[in-house]
């Protein structure tokens, strides 16, 4: 019951920080009126995100290579394989020629 109520806070927080944050920095930067700097204050707030995004791509993809490298190739019996597909065919059509 924990684990849920958990989900749901963390799915709220997303939603708000999605919605929130870009209206934050357009904030910031009208408040500040910084000019040209103010997409170094918009580089600044978006720096911690693509931080974030970018390390959570990295981990994802070394998973996958590693799973991908870890990934021992079996013996594929191409026979058996054929067989069990020409057994299904058959058992196709006798359904369907057995129906009304």
């Amino acid at each position: 019951m924990e684990s849920e109520y958990k989900e749901v806070f963390i799915l709220l927080v997303s939603v708000l920080y999605i919605i929130c944050y870009p209206v934050f920095i357009l904030y910031l930067v009208l408040y500040f009126n910084l000019g040209i700097y103010s997409w170094a204050l918009i580089a600044a707030c978006l720096t911690p995100p693509t931080v974030f995004w970018y390390k959570t791509v990295k981990k994802r993809i070394e998973n996958t290579l590693k799973a991908m490298i870890d990934n021992e190739p079996r013996e594929w019996n191409v026979e058996k394989t054929a067989k069990e597909y020409v057994a299904l065919i058959q058992k196709k059509e006798e359904k369907e020629n057995s129906s009304p």
